[in-house]
Parts: structure tokens; C-alpha cells; sequence
């Protein structure tokens, strides 16, 4: 069994990361938050086109899901009396 260098969780962790340090390069932040499987995210085991790779290979839908189950919780929290969809 081929384990991937980056597991979809740690993508998703990736595609948050993105969006919260939008000015870096998306290697930059993957080192940053340390996104790899076989251990600290160097250059030698964290390649810049695996990165990308893997974003694709993750897709939209668990983004989408994660945006809307925190959206939903969230806001029911802090508005409790909009109903509106």
C-alpha cells in the first residue's frame, strides 16, 4: 500500500492554512505549519509540485463541507434569532 506524502487531512489543514497566510507561496505555509507525513516538512520530502498535486487531488467537496458545517454552527451561535437560508 503506497502512503501518500500528504494525507487529505493534512491538505485540508493546508487549504485553511492557505487562506489564513494568503500572502505566502503554498510551500511556504505547508513548511510553515509543518504538513507532512514522514516527518519535519523540508524541502527534501515536501516537493512544491506535491503540494499542488494533492490540493487536487482533495478536491472541493470536504472544503465546501468544512465551510458550511462551521457556518451553520457559528452563526446559529451568534444569531439566534435570523431564520433566514
Amino acid at each position: 500500500i503506497r502512503r501518500r506524502r500528504l494525507p487529505a487531512d493534512q491538505v485540508l489543514w493546508l487549504v485553511l492554512g492557505m487562506a489564513l497566510f494568503r500572502d505566502e507561496p503554498v510551500h511556504e505555509v505547508a513548511r510553515r505549519l509543518n504538513i507532512c507525513a514522514q516527518g519535519l516538512a523540508t524541502d527534501h520530502l515536501l516537493a512544491r509540485s506535491g503540494v499542488t498535486e494533492a490540493r487536487k487531488r482533495l478536491g472541493s467537496d470536504p472544503v465546501e463541507w468544512l465551510f458550511r458545517k462551521t457556518g451553520t454552527q457559528w452563526g446559529s451561535e451568534r444569531y439566534t434569532d435570523d431564520t433566514w437560508q
